[in-house]
């Protein structure tokens, strides 16, 4: 690249990026304001980070389900044994529901679009 001029490819990809050339460097690219594809770098982060953190409490919850569960089977083992009725059965089938919301949470619940923000927003100002 000599004399700040953008190559055909690259101004090709960044038509298909979003990216605007304002002249320059092509390092100098950035988003366009209103169809703007992709936040901020800092913003990324901070979701990046947020998300992150849900999958590590996932699992440490993930590890005390486990251990909690194994405890109270070998409660029930001691205490009643084989031939008795399996109450641990209630905790563990509770608490998994809990941990099956966690886990969607952390691996497949994705944060809201800007256009499902705007929607409620404007649905809440119409109620008032």
């Amino acid at each position: 690249m000599a004399g700040g001029s953008m190559s055909a490819f690259s101004q090709e990809r960044g038509a298909e990026t979003g990216l605007a050339w304002k002249g320059g460097k092509e390092s100098e690219m950035s988003y366009n304001e209103p169809n703007d594809p992709a936040p901020p770098p800092l913003e990324l982060r901070e979701r990046a980070v947020k998300q992150l953190s849900k999958r590590r409490d996932f699992r440490v919850h993930a590890l005390v389900y486990v251990a909690v569960n194994a405890f109270l089977v070998v409660i029930w083992a001691v205490t009643i044994g084989p031939d008795g009725f399996f109450w641990p059965i209630f905790a563990i089938g509770g608490w998994a529901i809990g941990l099956v919301a966690h886990w969607y949470d952390a691996y497949r619940g994705g944060e809201f679009g800007e256009e499902a923000i705007q929607h409620e927003m404007d649905r809440l100002a119409h109620l008032h």
